[in-house]
């Protein structure tokens, strides 16, 4: 595998992911699940990144630094998106639970 496709993968796996983070909490209405959607879009991109690494971690320079700004990415993303409610009024959610996820979810969403 050539480097440059490696470095690439690296860095378009995670964001490819906070962007479709981005686009669900930027296009979020209660009752859909898309916290399920970026949590498993998440996962599938981390176990993409690790065997990315274990096929270049000896042929590609900094792999496993950009691997590990992979991983943190991804697990934030993982993070964030975990904290979505499906619907902030039926599950009673606050502004504590969600901190800064407040931008994008509005506590009063109708149904």
């Amino acid at each position: 595998m050539k480097k440059h496709t490696a470095y690439i993968l690296f860095l378009a796996l995670p964001l490819s992911a906070l962007l479709f983070l981005l686009y669900c909490l930027e296009t979020y209405t209660g009752h859909h699940d898309t916290n399920f959607f970026v949590c498993v879009y998440s996962i599938i991109a981390l176990a993409a990144c690790t065997f990315l690494w274990l096929l270049t971690k000896s042929t590609v320079p900094h792999s496993t630094t950009l691997w590990l700004l992979s991983t943190a990415v991804l697990v934030f993303v993982f993070y964030a998106a975990s904290k979505i409610p499906l619907c902030p009024v039926c599950d009673k959610t606050t502004a504590e639970d969600l901190g800064f996820l407040i931008r994008w979810i509005p506590l009063d969403t109708p149904h």
